[in-house]
């Protein structure tokens, strides 16, 4: 009994000295010992000889279990693994016949290196005369090409320099400056007694008139930016050529410069056949009029031709009535303009039609002064009232058009000076 006693003491010292020589750094749960522990521990120490023994830590229990494998019928089945296995032989093989084919093309690439490497020596002569023969070639057409562009260059220039030379000359010749004492010259026909009074004016000399009368143009009509309706028509006395009747009248449309000049031209062309020169019409006649001397006749010769420019058109027409019955001959002046209008160029412009009318030669022959005079005033008030009632016409044929605007105001005026 007192042995059993001694082994108890000895087990209690034995616990207390592994209690003091723990860490007690992590708190009261790592520093005690249960009584429950202690106990466990003197019971086990009553057995006979046995020895203390250390028992380990309990292992921690797995808080996760085994995640539960799922079989499915579409993977489990025996033909998918079939499939599968198929499939990836197929694969094993196109594999195969990609690398037979990789190494086939990279023995041919070093089959053909070293070929040319080994036909570099031999044929070096020949690889130099090819070379020669490019070089030569590539020179060639660069020359050709440099020469090319050096030749359209100086076209170029030349054209820039004509144009420049056109617009000077055209300046020069459109100054007032110019052009003072050309209707002179123009109007300046030999006079002298003769049995066929229209030989002095074919229709040729009336073509090259009309191109006179062009250069004319910024004189005679002046752009005043006015766009209203106007009509005026009056007789003036001209130093050189006397009584002169002239007729102005100006008309808006509403319409773009494009639209008015093809619907002119094409009215133009109704009674007019084309002439020799591009842009002309030409018309030769006999004009008979009912006056107080009776029926005069007048042998009627017309050229008629159109300028396009930039911002404008113009139409300039000229007419040489001689009357058969004396050696009278009147001519007429025409100019219409067609400008763009300053309220709205793209949709609107302004036509402005300028006529003068005057007798040209006066040739008696036999006829007596006092007859002739009487005639000349006949006739030329019978051509006044035929232009005047052309004009009025005209515009009217513009106003009625569909290309007419609406009349704002209106100018009528008649004046003898």
């Amino acid at each position: 009994m007192s042995l059993l006693l001694s082994d108890d003491d000895k087990v209690l010292e034995e616990v207390f000295a592994l209690i003091d020589s723990s860490d007690f750094d992590s708190g009261s749960e790592q520093a005690s010992v249960t009584q429950k522990q202690l106990l466990h521990a003197s019971t086990s120490t009553r057995q006979p000889h046995q020895q203390p023994v250390r028992s380990d830590p309990p292992r921690p229990s797995k808080s996760k279990l085994k995640k539960k494998r799922i079989r499915r019928p579409e993977t489990s089945s025996t033909a998918f693994h079939r499939r599968k296995k198929a499939e990836i032989l197929a694969l094993r093989e196109e594999a195969q016949v990609l690398e037979l084919r990789l190494k086939s093309i990279k023995e041919t690439e070093r089959l053909a290196w070293e070929k040319r490497l080994g036909n570099t020596t031999s044929d070096a002569k020949g690889d130099t005369l090819d070379g020669y023969l490019w070089l030569t070639d590539a020179l060639q057409q660069y020359r050709r090409r440099d020469e090319a562009e050096g030749l359209n260059r100086k076209l170029k220039a030349l054209w820039a320099s004509q144009l420049r030379v056109s617009d000077s000359i055209r300046a020069v010749l459109l100054k007032p400056s110019t052009l003072l004492g050309l209707d002179i010259v123009c109007s300046t026909i030999p006079q002298g007694p003769t049995d066929t009074p229209t030989a002095d004016i074919d229709m040729p000399r009336l073509r090259t008139l009309v191109d006179l009368l062009y250069l004319q143009t910024d004189t005679v009509v002046h752009d005043q930016g006015e766009s209203l309706l106007r009509n005026f028509s009056g007789v003036t006395i001209d130093q050189h050529r006397g009584k002169t009747a002239q007729f102005h009248n100006t008309t808006p449309l509403a319409c773009s410069i494009e639209t008015a000049r093809d619907f002119i031209w094409s009215d133009f062309q109704r009674l007019r056949t084309p002439g020799h020169k591009p842009h002309t019409l030409e018309k030769t006649f006999t004009m008979t009029t009912k006056t107080k001397a009776g029926v005069l006749s007048f042998d009627r010769l017309h050229s008629l031709r159109r300028y396009v420019e930039k911002d404008r058109f113009v139409v300039v027409c000229s007419d040489v009535m001689t009357l058969q019955q004396s050696g009278l001959r009147f001519r007429s002046e025409g100019w219409l303009v067609v400008s763009r209008a300053n309220a709205d160029p793209d949709r609107a412009c302004v036509a402005r039609n300028f006529k003068q009318l005057f007798l040209d030669v006066e040739l008696t022959g036999g006829t007596r002064e006092g007859d002739c005079a009487l005639v000349k005033e006949i006739a030329l008030e019978t051509l006044i009232a035929n232009f005047q009632e052309y004009v009025d016409c005209q515009q009217k044929r513009l106003l009625e058009s569909p290309t007419s605007v609406g009349i704002v105001e209106t100018e009528n005026k008649s004046c003898i000076v």
